[in-house]
């Protein structure tokens, strides 16, 4: 049995199933046959009206189920009066046909107004404000429909249920549509008459649900035709489809006409027409050829699944891991290769010395030969490693040593290595293809799973016309919708994420922008004002303007009202863009009065809050009397892109490589000097040293102004729409590698788009130059690091003496973390002689006791001997727990002493006093 945990489990999944998936499908739906119907009635193109309506009443309809199924009650009342009325409206029963269609579509905005909050939290119930009023309206609305037309329906006492003509005219059509579909597409026998089945059971299951004969009795002729294959499934498809149609239309009418044609049944009782099987007989090639390899392709390719976008998440940050993994494969191949090269070097060295063993091999046999020859009157100088045959000669029986044997396998040994090299290098090659083969596998899921993830523009920007064409309707102002960059594909998940800020926005640029038709003309402009709504992608990022061309913004009114709430000293001056900024204030607003619009002050503030979760930004910028336009920019999901790595001093740093223009050597045989500007397509661009542009707080990074050496690679990158010189010291090349976006955890400055990792485990910056202009409009300020009286605020500095290695780099990753600068030795030894040559100061030594070289009582007792170095702290960090040890130490003159293993936590409270001390 499920528990209410259970339960409240599922009910989640559904709901988040409908708001989700099912619900922004039929909101699309709805719209795009609403503005059909709407074109249509004002301008006739030849579209069906009655399929519209359909249509209509289906979105409705499968957003009041749906809405039903997530327990979202004012959603789903809602609905249901939208599909009653678009009902009526089908019927003829509505005389003011257009006011209902506009009421509709305002009922509609609602419709999408409670799924947005909804979706925002699974507690909420999604209660729009002016939801209820609107079902209230809906039905008031509905109520006043005139008496339908005898002609137009049956007699009341015989006439279908409207539940049971929504069914026919939606569940019934679309099981029909499908099959319709399907033989638009030259099916294979096999698949007509499998789609037939699915229809066979769909009339079967209404028939009895609803208790219509005709569909149980179509149901059963189908499935005899089926079974019989008396006649071929596409024509018998053909002939279903109209079938049911007219059916359909005749009891929707008056159920009592509702029979089974003569001319159906005749089809289903004539046997097979011969000509049927000539064409078999005479070739029987032409049917299965066709058949069976042209829909395969086309049936797979149609077929669609729904997945959540945590999943897709997962998939691409599991598809970066692999290739951070083929990163760390390539630089083993790369040291594979070396090695191979190396040995394959070795061993033609030793190829001379082979020859010398070879010569002295037979020198040796010689020798021993010479020595048999003497007939044993001088003892041999080397021992013989077999018995000596005397019967024989040395000519006619060779005799060897145990010089012989060792030469022998001396040379084997070496042939052995040569084939060993030889047996690498293979490897080695089929481990390159292997490689190439993993990579081009990785691009092509990569690519895969970057289309999947993307969705135009012109999906979401098409959805607000009709939502600015009501608005129009309803307030004095009118105006239109312009979008631009329709076709530029954007991640999905931002996209659903973006409709409730530019909602906010288009509606603002409405309300606050625009002005009434009289105010227009005398401004010489046109009645009818423009909206413009654009994308386009730059580098990583995606940006979005949303301009209008009405009033603009009046920045002395804002600075009063921001004055007002205390956001701004009545003496101070701001700037434009400060004043810009008051709007995005939470609860500021321009207007004295609340409206249906605007007034409440909920509206940019709610904007740059759901542009923050994307992790994007929002600027504004107006020009009295000419327009208001805002600037949106978002970073893009693709986490895998052609970065342009270079080197600035001791600190490798990427760039997009999109955003790159060019790369120019700035040293030349003929000019020596490092350039102030450099000539870029005809533009002098001021040169800017990467080092000197960006600030860094550790001054260890980076030597001082006189020491460091001129850059010689001048970069030319994107910022905006102009280009920008900017100077590094080489160009480390370019690589497809995985962008890692940063969390929020530490702020970080918006010219930072996340960092990479080489398969050495480097992690790189990765810097957007679109975001340099902060750095631009202050030049000077990174150069305040470094002269004298900033050195009292340098990083403090520790000593860590330890002969393991896992010592060394946990404390040194610990130390890092909380702020300090580590300096690592193996042992006091090493330590010692670097307290003697380095004039580096220390803040603190972290000493382990057992040590080779120099154990830590000894380097302890030569450090307190030092006067230079006798106030320097000093801790002992041991495994050796007890009273013995520890006094010694303390007689030492050791300022602490502890234990492994060691709280992090603890460990770093207690030597933050000596630190800071």
């Amino acid at each position: 049995m499920l528990d209410a945990a259970s339960l409240k489990a599922i009910a989640l999944e559904a709901r988040h199933c409908f708001l989700l998936e099912d619900a922004p499908d039929f909101v699309e739906l709805f719209h795009q046959s609403m503005g059909l119907l709407q074109a249509e009635l004002q301008q006739p193109a030849g579209h069906d009206q009655a399929k519209l309506y359909q249509d209509l009443v289906r979105a409705a309809h499968s957003i009041k189920g749906g809405a039903g199924i997530a327990e979202l009650s004012t959603l789903h009342n809602l609905a249901h009066q939208m599909e009653d009325l678009l009902e009526a409206i089908a019927a003829g029963r509505i005389k003011a046909e257009q006011t209902a269609l506009d009421l509709i579509s305002l009922a509609m905005e609602e419709v999408q107004h409670c799924l947005d909050l909804a979706a925002r939290d699974d507690d909420h119930p999604g209660d729009s404000p002016g939801a209820a009023q609107m079902a209230i309206a809906l039905q008031e609305f509905l109520g006043q429909a005139q008496t339908p037309a005898p002609e137009a329906i049956a007699p009341a006492g015989n006439a279908p249920s409207k539940f049971v003509a929504t069914a026919l005219k939606v569940d019934l059509e679309a099981c029909v549509q499908r099959l319709e579909k399907l033989l638009t597409h030259d099916p294979t026998p096999r698949s007509a008459a499998r789609q037939l089945k699915t229809l066979e059971e769909e009339c079967r299951l209404l028939g009895d649900a609803l208790g219509v004969p005709w569909l149980k009795a179509i149901a059963t002729l189908i499935q005899t035709a089926l079974d019989s294959a008396a006649i071929d499934s596409v024509t018998l498809s053909q002939g279903a489809i109209a079938e049911i149609r007219r059916l359909t239309q005749a009891y929707l009418t008056n159920p009592d006409e509702a029979k089974i044609s003569e001319s159906f049944q005749a089809l289903l009782s004539v046997p097979e027409p011969p000509k049927l099987e000539i064409p078999a007989e005479a070739d029987p090639s032409p049917d299965p050829v066709p058949a069976t390899p042209k829909p395969a392709p086309k049936q797979t390719s149609s077929l669609q699944i729904r997945m959540p976008i945590q999943q897709l998440n997962r998939m691409g940050n599991a598809v970066g891991e692999l290739f951070i993994g083929y990163e760390k494969l390539t630089r083993h191949q790369d040291q594979l290769l070396r090695a191979s090269r190396n040995l394959k070097k070795r061993t033609q060295q030793l190829n001379p010395i082979r020859d010398e063993v070879t010569a002295l091999y037979d020198k040796l046999a010689v020798a021993t030969a010479g020595s048999g020859q003497n007939g044993g009157s001088q003892k041999p100088s080397l021992e013989l490693a077999t018995t000596t045959h005397t019967e024989f000669d040395t000519l006619h029986f060779d005799q060897y040593t145990q010089a012989h044997s060792q030469l022998q396998q001396f040379q084997e040994l070496m042939v052995q290595v040569q084939e060993i090299q030889e047996d690498l290098e293979l490897m080695r090659w089929e481990f390159q293809e292997s490689l190439e083969g993993v990579r081009q596998q990785l691009e092509y899921l990569n690519q895969d799973l970057t289309q999947s993830r993307l969705m135009p523009f012109g999906n979401l920007a098409r959805r607000f016309r009709q939502s600015l064409e009501t608005l129009s309707k309803r307030y004095p102002q009118m105006a239109q919708l312009a979008i631009e960059g329709e076709q530029v594909l954007v991640d999905q998940a931002i996209l659903e994420q973006l409709r409730t800020p530019l909602t906010h926005l288009i509606r603002n640029a409405f309300d606050h922008g625009i002005e009434p038709p009289q105010e227009r003309r005398q401004a010489q402009k046109t009645e009818t004002g423009t909206i413009r709504l654009s994308a386009q992608l730059r580098g990583n990022m995606v940006e979005i303007l949303v301009q209008d061309d009405g009033r603009g913004i009046d920045l002395n009114r804002v600075q009063q009202k921001a004055i007002a709430k205390g956001l701004c000293a009545p003496n101070h001056q701001p700037t434009e863009a400060e004043i810009l900024e008051y709007l995005f204030a939470p609860g500021f607003s321009t207007r004295d009065t609340v409206s249906d619009l605007s007034g409440r002050g909920l509206g940019l503030d709610i904007v740059r809050l759901e542009l923050a979760q994307l992790k994007g930004t929002i600027t504004a910028s107006s020009e009295r009397h000419q327009g208001t336009k805002f600037t949106i920019r978002i970073p893009l999901s693709f986490n895998i892109l052609p970065l342009l790595l270079c080197r600035c001093q001791q600190q490798a740093i990427a760039f997009p490589s999109v955003t790159v223009q060019a790369v120019l050597s700035l040293v030349n045989k003929d000019n020596l000097e490092y350039p102030e500007f450099l000539d870029w397509q005809g533009t002098p661009l001021k040169l800017h040293a990467l080092d000197q542009l960006l600030p860094y707080p550790q001054s260890n990074l980076l030597l001082p102004p006189e020491q460091r050496p001129a850059p010689t690679i001048g970069l030319i990158v994107r910022q905006g729409k102009k280009s920008l010189a900017i100077a590094v010291d080489e160009i480390l090349g370019e690589r497809e590698l995985v962008l890692k976006s940063l969390d929020n955890t530490v702020a970080y400055p918006p010219y930072v788009a996340g960092c990479t990792v080489l398969g050495s485990g480097e992690v790189i910056p990765v810097l957007l130059p679109d975001a340099f202009e902060q750095l631009l409009t202050s030049p000077e300020q990174p150069q305040a690091s470094s002269p004298a009286p900033e050195q009292p605020k340098r990083q403090p500095t520790i000593l860590v003496i330890d002969d393991s290695v896992a010592v060394r780099r946990t404390l040194n990753k610990l130390l890092n973390q909380v702020g300090y600068q580590v300096q690592q030795c193996r042992d006091g030894k090493e330590a010692w002689n670097l307290l003697n040559r380095s004039k580096q100061t220390f803040d603190l030594a972290i000493c382990d006791l057992e040590m080779p070289g120099y154990d830590g009582f000894t380097l302890l007792q030569m450090v307190r001997g030092q006067s230079q170095w006798d106030h320097l702290p000093f801790v002992m960090l041991t495994s050796r727990d007890n009273d013995l040890h520890r006094q010694k130490a303390q007689d030492l003159g050791a300022n602490d002493y502890f234990t492994k293993p060691f709280h992090p936590v603890r460990f770093l409270k207690a030597i933050a006093q000596y630190v800071e001390a």
